[in-house]
């Protein structure tokens, strides 16, 4: 089993990602990961992204296109080698031409995603607002940066096997949606391995 899900920042593609490689017994691999490491940055508490800390990543990303390049080879040659894993990436339903990779993705609104976003902080140093804005300017660098790297749109869902709005859903239904579709997708392979 090799399952993709992408999703814009604060969508939930990550916590979605981590619960369901616990529930099929998946490695979890993170293109982010790969991007900080590429970067030398060290991300500091919940939502790096949207952080101060993130920004200058994303402007480091957009001034070197090398962060990108690698890491996304870094993933790329993953899809290629592993089985039996999940990745949480942006790019990689795009790149990846392989026809056993199963990408979903997470298509909250922005909206959904600052409530999200505010309402996992542990710590609140930013309001719903400021949260709003912050990950409004995320999604036009990131939109700005794939596709001046490879001519992809994110906006455009034809690379997806599934598509789940989860704007109006709790984190516990989006998770039942996913584990139901890949039980239905998957079932024979799952019989199999007991």
């Amino acid at each position: 089993m090799k399952l993709s899900i992408c999703g814009m920042t604060a969508s939930g593609k990550s916590y979605q990602a981590k619960k369901i490689a616990g529930k099929f017994n998946l490695e979890y691999i993170s293109g982010s990961d790969f991007l900080l490491e590429m970067a030398g940055f060290l991300p500091e508490g919940d939502h790096f992204w949207i952080s101060e800390l993130g920004e200058q990543l994303t402007e480091e990303r957009i001034r070197n296109p090398e962060i990108d390049r690698k890491a996304d080879e870094l993933i790329l040659q993953k899809a290629i080698t592993k089985e039996d894993v999940i990745f949480d990436s942006w790019t990689l339903p795009w790149l990846y031409k392989g026809g056993d990779l199963y990408k979903i993705c997470l298509a909250a609104n922005l909206e959904a995603r600052a409530k999200i976003a505010y309402g996992s902080r542990e710590r609140k140093p930013y309001n719903l607002s400021e949260i709003r804005e912050r990950i409004r300017k995320k999604d036009e660098d990131s939109a700005k940066i794939f596709w001046e790297r490879y001519g992809i749109d994110i906006s455009d869902h034809s690379p997806f096997d599934l598509i789940i709005d989860n704007s109006e859903l709790k984190p516990g239904e989006t998770y039942r949606i996913l584990v139901n579709d890949i039980m239905l997708k998957f079932q024979p392979v799952l019989i199999n391995s007991g």
